[in-house]
């Protein structure tokens, strides 16, 4: 008996360690806990119009003779715009996210075999911009720091190239993380 009472304290000291190390190795596999979807964001609205969407489809997407997880798609005809705009911050807030990943492009079974051009705004002025073609062997990645001042951050995409004048191939979305 007393050796089982000498044992028991060793025995809640190892549990103790265990279950802290455990407890930190998942906080180092976890993402920022700032860091949110831009399409999973709740403050967020995309412009109607026809033929426009933004939409969260996760699927594999070929490029290069590989495939690559796809977290969405966007698409809009030539020459129409869509705007994604998000409010990060009310007015007496402090600017909640420093930076937006972007990952995008076209599947290697593309028909029309396009060019997107993206433009990201802040609080309404230019804050960067990207054209993306078909044709890529992978996803383009696109990292943008985001002013301390930013309220609002706006997406705006627009299909500046296209064999046919009625649509443009969808782009693939690889990464759209706030952070």
């Amino acid at each position: 008996m007393n050796k089982f009472c000498k044992l028991i304290p060793v025995l809640l000291f190892a549990t103790t360690i265990t279950t802290a190390g455990a407890n930190a190795l998942a906080q180092m596999r976890r993402p920022s806990a700032r860091a949110v979807q831009l399409l999973d964001f709740k403050g967020c609205r995309h412009s109607q119009g026809y033929n426009l969407y933004w939409s969260r489809t996760p699927q594999e997407i070929p490029m290069g003779r590989q495939l690559y997880k796809a977290v969405g798609s966007m698409s809009s005809r030539p020459g129409e715009k869509l705007q994604y705009i998000c409010r990060l911050a009310e007015d007496n807030e402090p600017a909640r996210f420093k930076r937006l990943s972007l990952s995008f492009g076209f599947s290697d079974v593309s028909r029309w075999r396009g060019e997107y051009s993206i433009r990201l705004f802040s609080n309404g002025n230019s804050l960067d911009a990207i054209n993306i073609s078909s044709g890529m062997s992978a996803p383009t990645p696109w990292v943008v720091n985001i002013p301390s001042s930013t309220k609002f951050l706006a997406v705006e995409v627009e299909c500046v190239r296209s064999p046919s004048n009625y649509s443009c191939d969808k782009i693939s979305v690889f990464d759209d993380t706030l952070e």
